[in-house]
């Protein structure tokens, strides 16, 4: 049986797990490590029940958060998209409730961040379906249920990955970002010609009249001995 989320739904059902009963593994720098550390990854292991997405999404936040420079439009697209493929998980994976790993990866040199969930439910590729393909914008209303969830993961995310490995699904899903654009420096402006040269030529363009007229109205100051 396949699993498809539908629209986004209120968090409900499940009980969250305590923290000692999380399997949580931080291969990212220590706590205190700058904050612009250009690589980050972390990895938890929980319940695969509704209330546990949240947990889901603290650990994807927090690696986001530890890498300057990634946008925010990449953060709320990843979270929008592993909430989608969280959901699908803990609602229809297993028949009674299992497990759901979360692995994300957040590389600033490559801009990207990646992130793989892996269940240990019944075989199901969520990108093959046919409710993933897109969708004309007369058809949503007949989409079947659950189908506009892996619709809109395909349309946020750069690249979708499924496969089938000893007994787990695995689903991999990238987001990359541009480049920031280069600061741009103002450019100096360009010589207009004005001043000494501008100087020589107006006076070429005057003739003797012009020169006598000119020094006629400035004020010759005659010398004055000193008393």
């Amino acid at each position: 049986m396949g699993y498809i989320s539908g629209a986004r739904a209120p968090y409900a059902g499940g009980t969250a797990m305590d923290a000692s009963s999380l399997s949580h593994d931080a291969t990212h720098a220590a706590a205190d490590a700058p904050a612009d550390t250009s690589l980050a990854h972390d990895r938890c292991r929980l319940k695969a029940v509704m209330a546990n997405e949240e947990i889901a999404q603290d650990v994807l936040v927090a690696v986001l958060d530890r890498v300057d420079g990634v946008p925010l439009k990449v953060k709320n697209d990843i979270r929008i998209a592993v909430e989608e493929l969280f959901v699908n998980v803990a609602s229809y994976a297993y028949a009674s409730v299992g497990d759901i790993e979360l692995s994300v990866t957040v590389d600033g040199d490559a801009r990207a961040v990646t992130v793989t969930l892996t269940d240990w439910g019944v075989p199901f590729d969520p990108f093959s379906y046919a409710a993933a393909r897109p969708l004309k914008a007369d058809s949503v209303e007949e989409a079947p249920i659950g189908g506009l969830g892996i619709v809109m993961v395909k349309g946020l995310m750069d690249e979708c990955f499924y496969r089938r490995v000893d007994g787990a699904n695995e689903v991999r899903i990238v987001k990359h970002w541009a480049a920031p654009e280069p600061e741009r420096v103002p450019a100096a402006p360009a010589w207009n010609g004005s001043g000494i040269d501008d100087l020589d030529k107006i006076q070429g363009e005057l003739d003797d009249d012009d020169l006598t007229a000119i020094a006629g109205g400035m004020v010759v100051m005659e010398p004055r001995s000193w008393l």
